[in-house]
């Protein structure tokens, strides 16, 4: 008797609630323009892992605010951040009441797609036992130093997962022969660090966002979940300080790995 109460409890708790991933853990009360964010991120959550068979461990809730410790002039030019310590996804309060009109949901998308990126890959590592991930600071080196190239790997291999989670379905491409270099169709990665191009930080911000999606795209291509774990267990290194051999390097091998 005991154990039909228990399974009808049971039965009636999944009759209710959603799923899987999706149930809900509580009913906190929010106001119209978050639970419209909410919504979005959570329906994005769903498409990325129908498009990309891949997995999120839980869902990443998200709410119009800056991150903690940070002033407007600090972030202004910045529209949404994944914050790993709390799993959610911060966007800029300057699109709350904005949400609602003509366009604003829709340029929303690519932007939550990419910090969603961010999530899955925070979230499979932690599946895979590594922790949080990238486990150093994205902050990029205002100048080249000691252990600077560290940071600058991890950078791209994030920011490269969440580029191409953020160009779905677009029709634009994106040249990325680096020995050919046309500004403002080719990628540019440097041949050597010392290029002074790495110092200026504009340039830096490039080559990492799309130096990282040339990286990735070939990669996530085959197999995305296999892809993104090999980046999350195989840290990107310049060893000899030639960035394009090093990325060609990661690329050919981690290709060789995941389609085994």
């Amino acid at each position: 008797m005991r154990l039909f109460v228990i399974l009808m409890t049971v039965l009636s708790i999944l009759l209710v609630s959603p799923c899987g991933v999706w149930a809900q853990s509580d009913t906190v009360s929010v106001d119209p323009y978050t639970a419209e964010l909410i919504s979005m991120v959570h329906e994005q959550q769903k498409f990325l892992e129908s498009e990309y068979s891949v997995t999120f461990t839980n869902p990443v809730n998200a709410h119009f605010s800056f991150p903690d410790g940070t002033e407007y002039k600090d972030v202004r030019f910045q529209q949404a951040w994944y914050i790993p310590g709390d799993g959610e996804i911060r966007v800029q309060p300057v699109y709350k009441y904005m949400i609602g009109y003509n366009g604003t949901r829709e340029s929303l998308l690519p932007v939550i797609r990419h910090e969603l990126a961010h999530a899955l890959a925070h979230q499979m590592s932690i599946r895979l036992g590594q922790g949080q991930w990238p486990p150093v600071s994205e902050v990029i080196p205002e100048y080249l130093s000691e252990g600077s190239d560290v940071l600058i790997g991890y950078a791209m291999l994030s920011e490269g997962i969440a580029r191409v989670f953020e160009r779905f379905g677009e029709d634009t491409t994106y040249n990325c022969d680096f020995d050919n270099y046309d500004p403002g169709e080719n990628v540019y990665i440097p041949k050597k660090m010392d290029d002074l191009s790495w110092k200026y930080s504009g340039m830096l911000t490039g080559i990492i966002y799309e130096g990282g999606y040339c990286l990735a795209k070939p990669i996530l291509e085959i197999d995305t979940q296999k892809g993104i774990e090999y980046m999350i267990t195989h840290q990107l290194v310049f060893p000899d300080w030639n960035p394009r051999r090093a990325i060609r390097a990661y690329t050919s091998d981690a290709l060789k790995s995941i389609s085994h």
